[in-house]
């Protein structure tokens, strides 16, 4: 799940338009995030050109997990290891019309320690 939707969020930014990525969001994270407060949030991706498409062929470590079943909820967080910066993330799935959809994202280019 990490990195199919690391790779889906990398394209969209690559396209410059979150609006798809965005539209196969949990329903709850659609109505909670508008697609202006979702663009709003990750502009810098989009500004600086990011292409996160480059963690394709990286495993990433996965440091944190967190599973909810009364909540349908899971949160997976960790780093792919890319050079010279590392990129975080920290997702929380929702299940939602028997797939998991993205409920929760933060991601980050942050220097390697």
């Amino acid at each position: 799940m990490v990195m199919q939707t690391t790779l889906r969020f990398g394209e969209a930014v690559n396209k410059r338009d979150l609006s798809g990525f965005r539209d196969t969001t949990a329903n709850a994270f659609r109505q909670a995030f508008s697609l202006e407060r979702f663009n709003l949030s990750f502009r810098g991706f989009i500004e600086q050109s990011m292409d996160l498409t480059v963690v394709r062929n990286l495993e990433p470590a996965i440091t944190e997990t967190n599973f909810n079943s009364a909540q349908g909820t899971q949160r997976l967080a960790g780093t792919f290891p890319t050079r010279p910066s590392q990129l975080r993330f920290d997702y929380t799935f929702q299940w939602e019309d028997d797939s998991w959809k993205v409920a929760g994202i933060d991601l980050a280019v942050v220097p390697v320690e």
